[in-house]
C-alpha cells in the first residue's frame, strides 16, 4: 500500500475512533468539584468545539512538506471543500505538474495517481456503518480549520493548568480500537489562548503511545464565512505517528468562499486498485 494511501485511511481511522469513544467517568472524588471543573473547561472549549464554520463552497492553497523516516518532500495542493460532504484536492509537488488528485466523500475515498496510471478506491462504509456515524468529513474539516479534535460530550477534566494567557486540558476518556475492536485508553491535551479560544495546539494519543496524531496553529486569519467570522489557522503543523512517525507542515494561503468545481475525471485506461 502506498504512502498516500496509508495517510488517508489512518486519517480517516482517527475520525472514527473519536467519533465512537465513549467518555470516561469517576475523575474525581468530589462529584461537585468534577461539575465545576467540567463546565468551566467547557466555557473555554465551546466556540472551538460547539460552534464551527458554516461552509457551502472554501478553497485553499497549500504549500508545505512531508517528512517521514528519510524522505522529505515538498507538498503543493489546490484543495476545495463542499459543505460537510467533500473534499477535493490537486497535488503539484514538482514544477506546477499534477500527480494526483483526490476525491473524499462521506463513504469513499478516490486517489489518481498519475505517476504509475492508477486510480486507487477506497470505501469507508463499513466503518461508518458500524459506528453509526453520519458526519465523517466533517470531523476532518473541522480539524483543517482549528476546531478541536474532541465533540464537547467528551470533555471531562483530569488537570488543569492555567497561567496568564492559556488554559491547558487533559482529558483522559475509553474507546474501542477500529483495528482490534477492544477497547483501550487514550489521552487528549489541548492548548487554548483563553482571550481570542483559539486552540494553539492539540494531541491524541493511546495511552502507550502506539498511536498519535498531534496538531500545531498558528498564523490565525479571520475568514467571513454563512455564520460569522471565524480565526482561521493559515500556519498548520500535524505529526502522526502509527508505527511510522509522519510529519506534514503546510502554510495556506489565497481562501475563498466562493462557489468552485470539483473536476475529477478518470482515465479508462488507468488500473483500478482497491485498499
Amino acid at each position: 500500500m502506498s504512502k498516500l494511501s496509508k495517510i488517508l485511511i489512518l486519517s480517516f481511522s482517527v475520525h472514527l475512533l473519536l467519533n465512537s469513544c465513549k467518555s470516561k467517568k469517576g475523575l474525581f472524588r468530589n462529584k461537585n468539584t468534577a461539575k465545576s471543573s467540567q463546565e468551566s473547561i467547557k466555557n473555554y472549549l465551546k466556540d472551538s468545539i460547539a460552534i464551527s464554520p458554516k461552509i457551502k463552497f472554501l478553497s485553499f492553497k497549500l504549500n508545505g512538506k512531508y517528512e517521514c523516516k528519510e524522505r522529505n518532500l515538498p507538498i503543493k495542493a489546490s484543495v476545495r471543500i463542499y459543505k460537510d460532504s467533500l473534499i477535493w484536492a490537486s497535488i503539484t509537488p514538482l514544477l506546477g505538474i499534477e500527480v494526483a488528485r483526490v476525491l473524499a466523500t462521506t463513504d469513499s475515498v478516490f486517489v489518481i495517481n498519475r505517476l504509475q496510471s492508477q486510480v486507487m478506491k477506497g470505501s469507508v462504509k463499513n466503518f461508518t456503518e458500524q459506528y453509526n456515524i453520519s458526519n465523517g468529513l466533517e470531523s476532518i474539516i473541522n480539524v483543517i480549520l482549528g476546531r478541536a479534535f474532541l465533540p464537547d460530550t467528551l470533555v471531562n477534566s483530569k488537570t488543569m493548568v492555567r497561567n496568564k494567557d492559556t488554559l491547558s486540558v487533559l482529558t483522559t476518556f475509553n474507546a474501542f480500537d477500529i483495528k482490534t475492536n477492544l477497547p483501550d485508553t487514550y489521552n487528549y491535551k489541548t492548548n487554548i489562548i483563553k482571550k481570542e479560544q483559539k486552540i494553539v495546539s492539540q494531541n491524541i494519543a493511546k495511552h502507550n503511545k502506539s498511536q498519535s496524531l498531534g496538531a500545531s496553529y498558528s498564523d490565525f486569519q479571520n475568514i467571513s464565512f454563512e455564520n460569522g467570522v471565524f480565526a482561521i489557522p493559515f500556519q498548520q503543523s500535524f505529526h502522526i505517528f502509527d508505527g511510522d512517525d509522519i510529519k506534514i507542515e503546510g502554510k495556506l494561503s489565497k481562501m475563498d468562499t466562493a462557489k468552485c468545481m470539483f473536476p475529477f475525471n478518470i482515465s479508462k485506461k488507468y488500473e483500478v486498485v482497491y485498499f
